[in-house]
């Protein structure tokens, strides 16, 4: 078959690919989805115009909420298992990133705006900056969190 350990071995139902680490691999489809989601923020961000009409607005706000949620909810999960703070700041109506990814960005209130979704992508960022080191590939064959 090939020269990993048989114990070290996840077959796939139609036999043409073999796993020789499915916590590596996990772990790089993790980074993936984070990667992909913090690009989609960057693109949404980008596409930002300042439109005159009340209901592009309303859309643009929508789309880059539901990005900067996604990119919030795909962090969580290894920022939970290496027990980080995801306390936001006081000039968010959010209290945690947690309660930003549950209500998909939207506010408590209604006078959500742009720069608090920027404050939550910037919080975002901060927890992967802390998570890198716990999730990026080291000397070792473990990965701790």
């Amino acid at each position: 078959m090939s020269q990993h350990n048989q114990e070290d071995t996840e077959e796939i139902e139609d036999d043409t690919l073999a796993l020789a680490d499915p916590d590596d691999y996990h772990r790089s489809q993790r980074l993936r989805e984070i990667h992909k989601a913090r690009r989609n923020v960057h693109d949404t961000l980008n596409s930002i115009e300042r439109f005159n009409s009340s209901s592009d607005h309303s859309r643009q706000q929508l789309n880059l909420a539901d990005a900067v949620s996604l990119y919030a909810s795909e962090l969580l999960p290894p920022a939970t298992d290496a027990d980080l703070d995801t306390t936001l700041p006081d000039a968010v109506p959010w209290d945690t990133l947690e309660e930003y990814a549950r209500l998909l960005g939207h506010g408590k209130d209604a006078d959500v705006t742009y720069q608090h979704h920027n404050i939550i992508f910037q919080e975002c960022n901060r927890l992967l900056a802390d998570l890198k080191p716990l999730i990026e590939d080291n000397d070792s064959d473990e990965w701790e969190v």
